[in-house]
């Protein structure tokens, strides 16, 4: 039976060449072997992950075997996962895919190899539909793991554990129990150990409906699918237009699709549908969401140099890609049509000075007003781009900011007339 599902998948052998993924558990075993009997041309990948010791090492020989008896080329990495989850900050069992999907991409283009041929079968599917639904997902993950992916195929996925098992019984075909499948430490063993034996309690035939409701989860995606790419053809320019929000059925599910690949979350979604107020934003790690009067507005977190310099006495200074002259001047000298210099009373400051970057909370006092005013709110009344506004600096002294840096000075340190100088901060251009 596991031969009619694997040749079902592919059909003939073809001048294509494989990299079979090979653990030395049964399900890859058995699919190489089937490879190997059906004469399509292989060759192997095996990744030791150095999490289990001798056992790891015994894994590796297995398969290196396998390979020289029947002449087929092997490869074998090790890697330092451990190392490698503590650096990314993530699970052993994360990292350890990471390593192998990257080694297999690798040797793909170095071997110039087809596709990579993975071993996953039917339970290994529920499994991973499982972890979507507890973790949260869209159309996409409601449908398992993909038959074919980038470079990928996965010939015996409709196969049962015991089909698997049955072949490598019937053609004698070693292959090693990794131990820790039958833990209960990982997510996925939870699931298999735990979880689906109670559900088949309720339902002895759980594996055949999860694979209806799979084919169903796909047919239901392809309807969305057409329906998304109408809702994407009226996006212009990263805009989401107000009218189009309001006039799509299921728009958090489309916002989602569409918004995910930018870092926002179903919560951001959520929290989006509810802000209709313009100027407020929704952040994520790369990219800003900003409500205007049309709609939503979708732009990358503009590059920002961080600006932090002390400026101890009148001079000259360089810092980040500004030029800063600081000199006292007489007061007939004043041109205050020039945006890039600032004028300040000598008596009103307080050395030494700083220029940063402008953080929240921060307030002045602009030239002209009476109260003061939070730099943000300022910028926004200037009509400064946003992009513009993350890289904005001011200029401090030790008790008030002097200087939105290229707008607006301080009311509070304003030349005083009777004075004969002013201290002068010109920027300086190249």
């Amino acid at each position: 039976m596991l031969r009619k599902i694997f040749l079902k998948y592919l059909p003939n052998p073809s001048k294509e060449k494989f990299l079979v993924g090979v653990s030395g558990g049964k399900d890859s075993m058995a699919l190489l072997d089937l490879f190997y009997s059906e004469g399509f041309q292989v060759e192997v990948a095996h990744a030791n992950f150095q999490l289990r010791g001798e056992e790891a090492n015994l894994d590796e020989q297995l398969v290196h075997t396998y390979c020289r008896v029947k002449n087929i080329p092997f490869h074998v990495k090790r890697f330092d996962t451990k190392k490698h989850a503590k650096e990314s900050k993530t699970s052993t069992q994360m990292a350890a895919r990471e390593l192998r999907y990257q080694w297999f991409y690798q040797l793909l283009a170095q071997r110039n190899l087809t596709a990579v041929a993975l071993a996953h079968h039917r339970r290994d599917n529920i499994e991973t539909l499982f972890l979507n639904i507890t973790k949260g997902t869209g159309p996409k993950g409601l449908q398992g793991i993909p038959p074919r992916g980038e470079n990928i195929i996965r010939p015996i996925l409709e196969a049962t554990p015991e089909q698997i098992l049955q072949y490598l019984e019937e053609n004698k075909i070693p292959w090693r129990e990794d131990q820790s499948n039958s833990e209960t430490y990982y997510q996925r063993n939870k699931i298999r150990h735990l979880v689906l034996p109670l559900l088949k309690e309720i339902n002895p035939g759980l594996e055949d409906t999860f694979l209806q409701n799979l084919e169903r989860f796909r047919n239901l995606n392809l309807i969305f699918q057409e329906a998304h790419r109408e809702f994407e053809s009226q996006i212009h320019n990263y805009t989401i237009p107000d009218s189009l929000i309001q006039s799509t059925k299921g728009i958090a599910l489309h916002l989602e699709v569409y918004l995910k690949p930018f870092g926002f979350t179903y919560s951001d979604i959520t929290q989006m549908l509810e802000i209709s107020e313009s100027g407020k934003k929704l952040i994520s790690s790369t990219h800003w969401l900003i409500k205007n009067q049309k709609g939503w507005t979708l732009l990358p977190v503009p590059e920002k140099t961080e600006i932090d310099v002390e400026i101890p006495e009148p001079g000259n200074y360089q810092v980040g890609e500004l030029k800063l002259c600081i000199q006292q001047i007489d007061n007939k000298d004043l041109n205050f049509k020039d945006k890039h210099t600032a004028y300040f009373d000598p008596e009103l400051i307080h050395w030494p000075l700083r220029i940063r970057n402008k953080k929240e909370g921060d307030r002045f006092t602009p030239f002209g007003m009476k109260g003061s005013k939070l730099v943000s709110d300022f910028l926004k009344d200037e009509k400064i781009a946003w992009e513009e506004r993350v890289r904005q600096l001011v200029l401090e002294d030790q008790k008030k900011i002097l200087w939105v840096v290229g707008l607006r000075t301080s009311d509070l340190c304003k030349v005083n007339p009777s004075l004969t100088h002013a201290i002068e901060i010109r920027i300086i251009s190249d």
